[in-house]
């Protein structure tokens, strides 16, 4: 039970349930208690009436014999029901009658020693009902039950009454009995239900203080995992919970040790690749600064290679801005309608400055006169393709091709190839090229930040679209595109 003493709401859920089990047991017996009560003095009010019922019918059939001396031998009868039952007959005649009750056969009178309650039932007796009240009195100083019941002569007249007085509180007896037997039942009740509470609060607390275990062991950074133990539907939710929790604080942790490592990869990338030309411009510029070169010729040139390689830090520069706010995801593209026909138009007249140093043909092939309408970023996308096609013509050799094409697919969706017949890439270059910094070893390349394709993705990726590649070494690359049609533009007009 040490699980319950540090666990304060279930401690709560075992006293509320406890709370709850005496107030139930309370009401329930005191619901008891009234009722039998009340049923135990009704059942006794009817006993009382059928006895006077019965006194009434043989005193009746006496006085219209006028046998007074069998009378006197009943009423032995009723001084022996009174000690037994303590219960007290008065007989009185109806002083009202045309022919009352002949106080031969009465045991007594209707005088002012009666009380109001012992009148009031004798009123109704007299009318021909029977009375009954019950109350505390004043001269018995005690609760008294009263019932009358009329006794008729010949000519069905009630000619007087039987009283019964019974003293209810010495027939308690009964009641307490009743009563005890009541409060004893809900004491075994409370026992057993108590009893029942602790070992049911037992077997709930067991997969709960698991549950408690698991969760310390989480808190702790161990993530292997929770197993699947309890049959309760419950608490199975709250490992199931638990084990997918501890399985997102996994990934969240291997995701976090991976970013660390990117960071600190990036940071390392950025001093390399930073270091490399400032090294060479620190030495041109020390070199041009002491005066050891002459050479008009040779001076020029040195400006020259300080100058290419400030042009290649701001490369880098601005391909670190680039990449920044592509993976920002609160980096918003200005979005409208586009047309890929336009945007590859646009990219093939940039790159055939490129492709023309080494004579190399770009080839753009359209069906028709197909706009090829998207929703994009005009700028963006020109910047991806043109990455692209910038790779595929550092990399081809001269007098070759270069073919790009557009052409619908199936459903409303667009495809863009641009194909090298290049150097190609090998399997192990394809893991990689996506990758920050990673920049290919030939010499084609020497000049390139690594960032480029990278660049490229995130931008196809933020228009829903991704980079497929297929490549063979010796044979040349195509990397392609595929964009959903644009086939409502009311929103921006």
């Amino acid at each position: 039970m040490n699980f319950i003493k540090k666990n304060d709401l279930l401690m709560k859920i075992y006293l509320a349930f406890f709370v709850m089990l005496i107030l139930t047991a309370v009401t329930v017996g005191s619901i008891f208690i009234y009722m039998y009560r009340d049923m135990y003095v009704s059942a006794y009010k009817n006993t009382l009436i059928k006895q006077g019922n019965n006194i009434s019918s043989k005193i009746s059939s006496l006085a219209s014999e006028n046998k007074s001396g069998k009378y006197l031998k009943y009423i032995s009868y009723i001084e022996e029901l009174e000690q037994s039952d303590q219960t007290e007959v008065w007989v009185l005649s109806n002083s009202d009658a045309k022919n009352p009750l002949d106080t031969d056969f009465t045991n007594a009178d209707t005088d002012s020693s009666l009380t109001d309650e012992m009148h009031e039932v004798l009123k109704k007796a007299f009318s021909g009902k029977t009375g009954v009240n019950t109350g505390h009195d004043s001269v018995y100083a005690m609760t008294i039950l009263r019932v009358a019941v009329p006794i008729y002569g010949e000519s069905e007249e009630v000619i007087g009454a039987v009283m019964m007085i019974s003293m209810l509180e010495r027939k308690s007896i009964g009641m307490k009995q009743g009563i005890t037997i009541g409060i004893i039942s809900v004491i075994v009740a409370i026992l057993v239900s108590v009893l029942f509470g602790t070992i049911l609060l037992k077997h709930v607390s067991k997969p709960l203080e698991i549950l408690d275990k698991d969760i310390m062991r989480i808190s702790k950074g161990d993530y292997s995992g929770v197993e699947l133990k309890a049959k309760s539907k419950q608490i199975n939710r709250l490992e199931s919970a638990l084990d997918e929790l501890s399985g997102q604080l996994l990934k969240m942790r291997t995701d976090r040790e991976n970013f660390d490592k990117q960071r600190k990869d990036f940071f390392a990338n950025v001093s390399h690749e930073l270091r490399t030309p400032i090294t060479v411009i620190r030495g041109y510029a020390e070199t041009l600064n002491d005066g050891v070169v002459t050479d008009e010729k040779m001076i020029n040139d040195y400006y020259l290679r300080i100058l290419s390689e400030c042009e290649n830090i701001n490369a880098l520069v601005e391909d670190l801005f680039a990449l920044s706010k592509m993976e920002n995801p609160d980096y918003k593209f200005d979005v409208e309608p586009v047309s890929l026909s336009q945007i590859m138009d646009d990219v093939v007249r940039g790159a055939r400055v490129l492709a023309d140093e080494k004579s190399i043909e770009i080839r753009l092939s359209k069906e028709g006169d197909e706009t090829f309408l998207i929703i994009g970023d005009y700028a963006r996308l020109r910047q991806m393709f043109m990455i692209i096609v910038d790779n595929a013509v550092k990399f081809s050799e001269e007098e070759s091709f270069i073919d790009i094409t557009l052409e619908r697919i199936e459903g409303n969706s667009f495809r863009v190839g641009i194909r090298d017949y290049g150097v190609g890439i090998s399997d192990e270059e394809k893991k990689n090229i996506f990758e920050k910094f990673y920049t290919s070893k030939l010499r084609q390349n020497e000049k390139g930040t690594g960032l480029g394709l990278m660049i490229a993705k995130n931008i196809a990726l933020r228009h829903g679209s991704d980079i497929g590649l297929s490549s063979e070494p010796g044979k040349g690359s195509c990397f392609m595109f595929e964009f959903e049609e644009c086939t409502d533009t009311s929103a921006y007009e």
